[in-house]
């Protein structure tokens, strides 16, 4: 036991000497103790330790003095809404013509008739007034003409801009623009020497065109696209005798039905007495009464004649000049005109004319008014409608009677048997059959004219049937 146990303690020792010594290195010379140096780590900063301070009293808050708002400055002066912008005054001398209008800044607008003595005010009319500043702001005119009566003379001016023009105006588009604008709002023109006249205003086929009759007889056409006035002659003695036929009897104020492409017309008659009547016109084929008619057809021939760049416009289904047109079921078709001319179609083109006296037109004519057989409004034109819906074979009789009121109209489906209708029947089958009514054959010769005499067009239009 001893033995073994000195045996462990010896290997024990070497162990240990093995392990102190570590492994083996290079001989290197011998260093001692002093060489040898300890590498210690270097001493890090240490942070400063926060310590808060004792707090200090803060000192008395002084008040500083500051301004009071001030308000704010309005001005004093309003803006001048009622400066005007522009003034434009068109004269005709020769027709009495002086119109004028005023715009201001608050886009508000002034006619004035100044041979009247009227005028009109319009609110809101910038667009107006801007498109008068553009097309006459830069206007040139030329002198008007000395003695140049019948010569349109304008005159305009813009006090904020300090210009003034004043000439001849041969724009006849601008003319045209100025005379609309000023009738809209005035209504139409007529001398203070006028005793009769009718204007036209523009239409697809021709432009706005007046003519008036003065007191000693001298007539003046114009129209809205011209220079000056062109037409002036003495008045027939037909139109002297019509115009005093028709001045001093009484007319409603309207006779109109709705008509496209038709122009509204403004009819003036002045009586005896100085009293002024004004008559507003549309679609006069449809709405004449007879009294007016003559003196009508007198103006409407004239503006005919003196009216320039026109288009011909299209024939209406009843002539102007119609008192009466009856067309059969049968195809036959008479038209008796306000001179008495009177023209019949049997259907086959074979035309016969003659010549009528105002009784025997009455004779036919009046029985039907005041028995009602026709009436005012234009309804044959919605019955026709209904009745070719219903059967478009089915052959209808129609027939226009110009009256004291109007134009009135009817519509048959079988005339042959009707009474009422006895007298229009005999008479054309009296110019048809001569030999089997003696009396007709003796007052009346028929007259055929196939050759010279056009076929009178039956064409439907389309009036509005409310008048």
């Amino acid at each position: 036991m001893k033995i073994r146990n000195c045996l462990y303690a010896i290997l024990l020792f070497s162990l240990l000497v093995a392990c102190n010594s570590g492994p083996s290195q290079p001989s290197q010379p011998d260093e001692t103790a002093e060489n040898v140096s300890i590498v210690l780590p270097s001493p890090q900063a240490v942070p400063p330790t926060f310590t808060p301070s004792a707090p200090e009293p803060l000192p008395t808050a002084t008040i500083i003095p500051t301004r009071p708002p001030q308000p704010t400055e309005i001005p004093a002066t309003p803006i001048p809404f009622d400066d005007v912008v522009i003034t434009a005054r068109v004269r005709i001398p020769a027709v009495g013509y002086d119109r004028r209008l005023e715009g201001n800044i608050g886009s508000e607008l002034i006619f004035v008739d100044e041979t009247a003595g009227k005028g009109q005010f319009r609110a809101q009319q910038a667009v107006i007034l801007i498109e008068l500043q553009q097309a006459l702001k830069d206007l040139v005119l030329a002198p008007v003409p000395d003695d140049c009566s019948q010569c349109i003379d304008l005159e305009v001016i813009f006090p904020l801009d300090q210009i003034e023009i004043r000439g001849w105006l041969q724009d006849p588009t601008l003319f045209a623009s100025l005379e609309n604008l000023f009738a809209i709002t005035l209504g139409a023109h007529f001398s203070p020497d006028a005793v009769g006249g009718l204007r036209r205003a523009a239409s697809p086929y021709a432009p706005s065109q007046t003519i008036e009759v003065q007191a000693d007889g001298t007539v003046f056409i114009w129209q809205g696209n011209q220079e000056s006035i062109v037409s002036t002659f003495l008045a027939s003695e037909a139109l002297n005798t019509a115009v005093s036929q028709s001045v001093n009897n009484t007319y409603q104020t309207q006779y109109a039905v709705a008509c496209e492409g038709v122009p509204l017309e403004t009819l003036m008659l002045k009586s005896d007495t100085g009293g002024v009547q004004t008559i507003g016109i549309s679609c006069p084929a449809f709405t004449l009464p007879l009294p007016l008619l003559d003196l009508y057809v007198q103006f409407d021939t004239l503006m005919g004649e003196a009216v320039l760049d026109a288009l011909p416009a299209p024939e209406t289904g009843v002539p102007l000049t119609a008192v009466v047109q009856f067309q059969r079921e049968d195809g036959a078709l008479l038209l008796i005109e306000n001179d008495g001319a009177l023209t019949l179609d049997d259907g086959t083109s074979q035309l016969i004319t003659d010549t009528l006296g105002i009784d025997q037109i009455l004779s036919l004519t009046a029985p039907l008014i005041e028995n009602e057989t026709v009436s005012l409004g234009l309804s044959s034109f919605v019955t026709e409608a209904e009745e070719a819906a219903e059967d478009d074979d089915q052959e209808t009789a129609v027939l226009f009677i110009r009256g004291p009121e109007g134009l009135y109209d009817a519509v048959w489906s079988e005339t042959q048997s009707n009474e009422a209708l006895a007298p229009l029947n005999d008479l054309i089958e009296g110019y048809l059959s001569p030999e089997s009514d003696e009396g007709g054959a003796e007052e009346t010769t028929p007259t055929s004219e196939p050759e010279t005499s056009p076929t009178p067009e039956i064409e439907t239009p389309t009036p509005s049937p409310t008048p």
